[in-house]
């Protein structure tokens, strides 16, 4: 323990099991190691020593019990987790991947791409060894150090091969299915001390406070949006609260019909998380409809639909009627609750009467 490196070992597999059992996404850790080992001399001995051992011993122990109890029950979070890649519904659009890709402007900050992107070419098109500065100024035009693999000293690439392999596999699923822009935030871990690098040898480190100055105005203006959605819809931004909005009045609507119902039944887990706040006052139980029996998620593990349920009030958005309403005898639609929800937008959702649901199992 008095060495250094098994101190930082252990902080390491710590960070390692604590953070898997944060998210999954934490398994990015390993391909970043395995590039760091291929890459780094310095880094494979660390990799393959008696330290690298133990931080994958130490991870792995942490995770020990969630893998335990996904066993027992059937793996749910996997199945979440490929519920949200949804490669079943694969649609191959470069125009999501165009919006992913500029979404990682917003989340890094404009400026912090930038630097990253200069950094990455510097990789690829390296400069002559560059000189220490010391405690002198550094020189207005960044030469970065050469990274070539062969180098025992290669830190650069060692980020790189934390960051970049992310934004790659991410920026495929996109292509493939979706992919929400704040799934790429653990690349920026590595990626931030190679874009401070590259702006600090930028303009003598001008633009770093560029970067400084424009995120803090982007973060003072977020905070006002935030707390005041009048000022949002004035600067065209009332859009930003759509996920936010109108879920009281709904919530109105379904307490409003639910009386003569046995169950309030939802299909979307956004819309019932809602529900379950916003009409928690209201005596008839709320349950999840679900399309196979299949955990996918807590509310379908601890309150999934069940036959028989003679009476459910079903709380749909409109292109979900086409799963739901086979699995029930009969179902009539009672009301329609259309809410703008900023930005000229509105959410609609359908209230319907249905009867006798036979489960999912049980096609029409």
């Amino acid at each position: 323990m008095a060495e250094p490196g098994w101190r930082w070992a252990i902080v390491c597999g710590l960070a390692l099991g604590l953070g898997f059992e944060t998210k999954y996404a934490m398994a990015y850790f390993f391909l970043g190691a395995g590039i760091a080992a291929f890459v780094s001399p310095e880094a494979r001995k660390l990799v393959l020593s008696a330290r690298g051992a133990a931080i994958l011993a130490l991870g792995l122990l942490l995770l020990l019990p969630n893998v335990l109890w996904n066993a027992a029950h059937g793996f749910p979070t996997v199945a979440h987790t490929g519920h949200n890649a949804d490669w079943n519904h694969a649609r191959y659009s470069l125009g999501s991947v165009l919006a992913f890709l500029g979404g990682q402007f917003g989340v890094f900050g404009p400026v912090m791409m930038a630097g990253l992107l200069l950094a990455l070419v510097k990789l690829v098109i390296p400069g002559e060894p560059s000189r220490d500065p010391g405690p002198i100024e550094p020189p207005s035009r960044w030469v970065p150090a050469r990274a070539s693999l062969g180098r025992d000293d290669n830190p650069e690439l060692i980020l790189a091969g934390f960051s970049l392999p992310v934004l790659l596999l991410i920026t495929v699923q996109s292509f493939i299915s979706e992919a929400n822009a704040n799934w790429a935030a653990v690349a920026y871990v590595a990626a931030t001390p190679l874009a401070v690098a590259a702006l600090l040898w930028l303009w003598q480190g001008r633009a770093l406070w560029a970067s400084v100055a424009f995120d803090s105005l982007a973060m003072v203006m977020l905070w006002i949006i935030a707390v005041s959605p009048a000022f949002a819809d004035r600067i065209g931004q009332g859009n930003a609260f759509k996920r936010q909005e109108g879920w009281r009045e709904l919530a109105s609507e379904v307490v409003r019909h639910a009386p003569g119902h046995d169950v309030i039944v939802g299909a979307n887990r956004s819309v019932f998380a809602e529900l379950l706040y916003y009409a928690r006052a209201d005596t008839v139980p709320m349950r999840m409809w679900d399309r196979d029996r299949h955990d996918d998620d807590h509310f379908q593990m601890t309150m999934r639909l069940m036959p028989p349920a003679h009476d459910a009030l079903l709380v749909l958005e409109p292109d979900e009627t086409r799963d739901v309403l086979p699995t029930f005898d009969s179902s009539t639609t009672i009301a329609t609750v259309t809410i703008p929800v900023g930005g000229h937008r509105t959410r609609t959702t359908l209230l319907i009467d249905a009867h006798d649901y036979r489960g999912p199992s049980s096609p029409r």
